[in-house]
């Protein structure tokens, strides 16, 4: 049980401002994770343990910090809200360098919890999130077993 989403375009990050990563295309999907109402990640099925992975390919215009952060939330009176943070990178980046990002957890979760990622752009201009075919920016989710 697993799913894998892909971003197919660009995404702009303003300076000093954090963004989840929004997915709009499928790879594969083999319980029902994606929500298109919610195309910030994965709505997690059923209760389990699960290994979750994700990277992004970005270029920051200036010097600074950018984090990726893998995040867990959950949905309170419609809205999606920050339950946990299960782990982060840290990129301390030169103007105008390709960089990558890599965040990766195994943890329990629970039905209706959303698993997503959030870019923070520390710098003082913008950062680009780069589409690279299928790898960048992506999420993958697997079911290991139950808890």
């Amino acid at each position: 049980k697993g799913a894998r989403l892909w971003r197919n375009t660009n995404q702009t990050i303003e300076s000093q401002a954090d963004s989840l990563i929004v997915f709009n295309e499928i790879i594969y999907d083999k319980t029902d994770f994606f929500n298109p109402q919610l195309p910030m990640g994965f709505v997690v099925p059923e209760n389990g343990l699960y290994s979750i992975r994700g990277g992004v390919l970005f270029k920051a215009e200036e010097t600074g910090r950018v984090e990726l952060v893998l995040v867990v939330g959950e949905m309170v009176d419609g809205m999606p809200t920050l339950k946990q943070i299960e782990n982060y990178e840290i990129k301390y980046v030169g103007a105008n360098e390709l960089n990558t990002v890599q965040v990766s957890s195994t943890c329990a979760l629970n039905e209706g919890d959303i698993v997503g990622m959030v870019i923070d752009n520390m710098t003082n201009d913008d950062v680009t999130v780069y589409t690279e075919a299928h790898n960048s920016p992506s999420i993958t989710i697997t079911k290991l077993g139950n808890v």
